[in-house]
Parts: C-alpha cells; sequence; structure tokens
C-alpha cells in the first residue's frame, strides 16, 4: 500500500499521458512535466499487465523529485489497462501528474506479506517470466507446496491467486531487506508473469498476505506520509492499494 496526502495554498500542475511510442525519450518527458516551474512531486499510473521499461523510474529518479504511485493490474484475462491524461487516453501508456507551486507532498509506503520460511533459488528467466525456481517449472514449486494439480494454476481463479503468494527477493545474498516482487498471473507455459525484474540465481522468499500486518501497514504508511508534512493539514490523500488485498479480505 502507497499512502500519498497533499497540503498547500497554490497548486501548479502538468498533466501528461505517455504512449509506448514516446517511452525511449524520457527526458522530453521531464521536460514537459517541468514547465509547472519547480516540481514538488510525481504521481503516474502505468498498466501493470505491459509495464513500461524501468528505464523510465531510473531516469525519473535521476531529477530528484519524488515520485508516486503504482501499476493499474488489468482484468482476469490479462488485458491491459488505459491511462487518461491531458485528453488523452491510450492502452497500455503511462500517466503524469507533476505538482508544483505553493505545496507539499507527503507519502508513505508498507505491505502485509509475511515470510513462510521457504525459500528459492531463481532458476531461468525470460524478461518478466520467471521459468523455475530450485531447478524445476515455477508452476510445480507452487503445486508441490499447496496441493493443487499444476493444470489448476494455469486456469482461472488460481491462476489470479496466486498474486495472495508474492517472492520476497532478496537485495544480495543473506539480506534481510527483500524487495517484493508479486506474480500477476501463471502462464500457459507454468512461467511466472511477474510485476517486475527478477534476476536468474537471485534468491527469493515465498509469502503470504496477513489482514492484521495489512491494516497496520496501512496505519504506518499514513503516518509516514503525515509526519512528512510537519504540522501542516493535509487536503487530499491518495490511496495505491495492491489489488491482491482484494482477494486476502474476502
Amino acid at each position: 500500500v502507497v499512502v500519498a496526502v497533499l497540503c498547500g495554498r497554490e497548486y501548479k500542475a502538468r498533466v501528461e499521458c505517455v504512449g509506448s511510442d514516446m517511452f525511449g525519450d524520457v527526458e522530453m518527458v521531464v521536460r514537459r512535466l517541468q514547465e509547472t516551474g519547480e516540481v514538488n512531486g510525481v504521481i503516474l499510473a502505468a498498466d501493470g499487465i505491459q509495464p513500461p521499461p524501468e528505464r523510465i523510474y531510473e531516469v525519473l529518479g535521476q531529477y530528484g523529485f519524488p515520485v508516486y504511485g503504482g501499476f493499474a493490474c488489468g482484468d482476469y484475462d490479462g488485458h491491459g489497462t488505459y491511462q487518461i491524461g491531458d485528453g488523452h487516453a491510450e492502452e497500455g501508456a503511462i500517466s503524469f501528474l507533476a505538482l508544483g507551486g505553493r505545496c507539499a507532498i507527503g507519502a508513505g509506503n508498507g505491505h502485509g506479506w509475511q515470510p513462510t520460511g521457504m525459500l528459492f533459488t531463481v532458476g531461468s528467466v525470460v524478461e518478466r517470466n520467471i521459468k523455475s525456481l530450485d531447478g524445476v517449472a515455477a508452476v510445480e514449486v507452487y503445486s508441490r507446496i499447496f496441493g493443487r494439480p499444476v493444470e489448476n494454476w494455469t486456469t482461472h481463479p488460481w491462476s489470479e491467486l496466486v498474486r495472495l503468494y508474492p517472492l520476497g527477493v532478496e537485495h544480495f545474498p543473506g539480506s534481510k531487506a527483500l524487495l517484493l516482487r508479486s506474480p500477476l498471473g501463471v502462464n500457459q507455459d507454468g512461467s511466472l508473469r511477474m510485476n517486475a525484474s527478477v534476476a536468474e540465481g537471485q534468491i527469493a522468499h515465498l509469502l503470504v498476505g496477513d489482514t492484521q500486518a495489512c491494516l497496520e501497514a496501512v496505519k504506518s504508511a499514513a503516518l509516514q506520509a503525515l509526519q512528512e508534512l510537519k504540522k501542516a493539514s493535509p487536503a487530499l490523500a491518495l490511496l495505491f492499494i495492491d489489488v491482491a488485498w482484494r482477494y486476502l479480505f474476502n
């Protein structure tokens, strides 16, 4: 979960919706966003089924202004989502809202995923698809752990419910800090379609969700966001919540 809160007396904004044909010219997009003057923060929304290249986020980070937002999950059939901005809408695009003026943005994040104690070595990876874990097909690992036949995991609803069991990837061998990597679904070949890149040879911990931990994560994220505003009163709050929470709380 990501919580963003805004406060201020004078807002300046610049909105952009960028299609895949412009993904290669990130610098030009940033220059457009800076037409508001000084940028206090950027809020973005992108398609999660076919996410934009990670190079975009690397370039945004190099400019030094805070970036908040998330990926839209798409539907059960794995289709992309539409992004809207400045009178333009496009499937698989990325929308930006740059805020400037006499305003401030505070943000916090957290999660309710807990380690199970099970971990694996990531094997073959093609683009964002994990083909194998510990030398066997990724879907077979999930099948063994949860007692569901392999064919179940490649069909609805189990292909989507795999989101309830994300992976925590170690920054380096033995690292206690984990990068969250969530399966968007299971492909027909049994590979896991991930929301972000995972490298071959990394150590991945199997995680499960806990409802109480999720609620505590929201509180913690909200407190983080408010602390960044110091004594200012928030005028607007935005929440970006993992779609897996919908499955978890049902």
